[in-house]
């Protein structure tokens, strides 16, 4: 691609970015919702060992729900001990800019494994940072999720890289990056495990390659390697589990299947809990763009990425009609499934396939032969 266009791309892709998350890059206060706020003698009070016995995370000497976040939370205090930040300064260093900036590159890096275009990468990348729910994480100051969202790509890269061909350095990655992301949030952990397994299992049924199968051998590995990593909250953690209880109960499920397929946030753009909108129209092109895709693009890497949205579309949804009983029985037969009784979680895996897809879907529609001519730039 010529060096204007690549620059007119790297303009198009800052500008909304910037506009959209401005106060992010503003001096005003970067706490709201349910970012945490801690004054400098909490800050200090953070600079010490994990404790899996707090009064911060649970009441009443219950098990510290946090636990995980120790080793951030350790780093949350030394950058106010070492060089004095307040507490705005160090949200926005560990939590909103790495959340922001991984989700983009990690989409880029990503498709481009894939082999897309880079004008197609330009649009699932940005698809994946500019959407309603992406926003109202950072809307809800929702920090955790917020930088799993942005290490969830990248994640998933590497553990594509590892079912396609195993070798010990993409391994050690993969390690690590789950490793991570397990301590910034293990249920977002426990989604690209899902996501990846999901992948290769599509896979196999569309290209009948016995190795998409054979190969999540590597992935178990990987999650192994990633947990004995975790084990320093995820021993109290099952130790200390018949004490500290799980919750049981199901919330007002509020998101619809016509949200799902329109990556449509039910509670934008207010982010009032219980006061749902539906899409505008135009969010009606993103599956008609899809579809249309369908029929231009006959590779069997456009069928896998269909599906699996299909298939996220439903998990997104949750307990809503159409068969919302069936995600309600999945979520109460497995262990910890209450972790995801809020099935907007799913957005992420959604969003990043839908992406994928849109960028593959952009690909088809402006190489088509009659609409070529007619575009100031083919892509190839």
């Amino acid at each position: 691609m010529p060096y204007k266009q690549l620059i007119l791309i790297i303009i198009g892709f800052l500008i909304p970015i910037f506009f959209i998350f401005r106060s992010l890059f503003s001096l005003s206060p970067a706490v709201w919702g349910d970012a945490p706020y801690f004054y400098p003698q909490g800050l200090v009070e953070l600079v010490s060992e994990p404790l899996s016995w707090t009064e911060r995370g649970k009441s009443f000497g219950g098990l510290n729900q946090v636990l995980f976040l120790s080793p951030m939370m350790l780093l949350y205090g030394l950058l106010h001990t070492i060089f004095g930040l307040g507490n705005d300064v160090i949200i926005r260093i560990l939590f909103y800019f790495p959340g922001i900036i991984s989700a983009a590159i990690g989409v880029l890096f990503l498709s481009r494994y894939l082999r897309l275009s880079i004008v197609s990468q330009f649009f699932a990348s940005l698809l994946y940072v500019i959407n309603t729910y992406f926003i109202l994480l950072v809307d809800g100051g929702q920090i955790g999720i917020v930088l799993a969202y942005g290490i969830f790509p990248f994640a998933l890269l590497f553990l594509r890289k590892l079912s396609d061909k195993y070798s010990l350095n993409t391994l050690y990655l993969s390690i690590i990056i789950l490793a991570i992301l397990e301590m910034v949030d293990p249920r977002i952990a426990i989604l690209v495990i899902v996501s990846i397994v999901a992948w290769n299992v599509v896979d196999f049924f569309v290209t009948s390659d016995i190795k998409k199968i054979v190969n999540l051998k590597y992935i178990f590995l990987s999650v192994l390697g990633a947990t004995a990593l975790n084990l320093y909250w995820i021993y109290p953690l099952l130790s200390l589990q018949e004490r500290a209880g799980e919750i049981q109960s199901l919330p007002l499920q509020l998101t619809s299947i016509l949200h799902a397929l329109t990556l449509y946030q039910p509670h934008w753009p207010l982010n009032e809990f219980g006061k749902i909108t539906y899409p505008q129209v135009y969010f009606i092109l993103l599956p008609i763009l899809a579809v249309i895709g369908l029929l231009l693009d006959k590779s069997k890497d456009y069928l896998s990425l269909f599906i699996l949205v299909l298939l996220f579309v439903f998990l997104t949804k949750g307990t809503t009609p159409p068969f919302g009983e069936l995600y309600e029985f999945i979520l109460n037969s497995i262990p910890y499934g209450t972790s995801f009784r809020d099935s907007t979680k799913f957005f992420m895996p959604l969003v990043l396939f839908y992406g994928l897809l849109f960028g593959k879907a952009s690909q088809a529609i402006f190489n088509n032969p009659i609409l070529k001519k007619y575009t100031p730039f083919s892509i190839v």
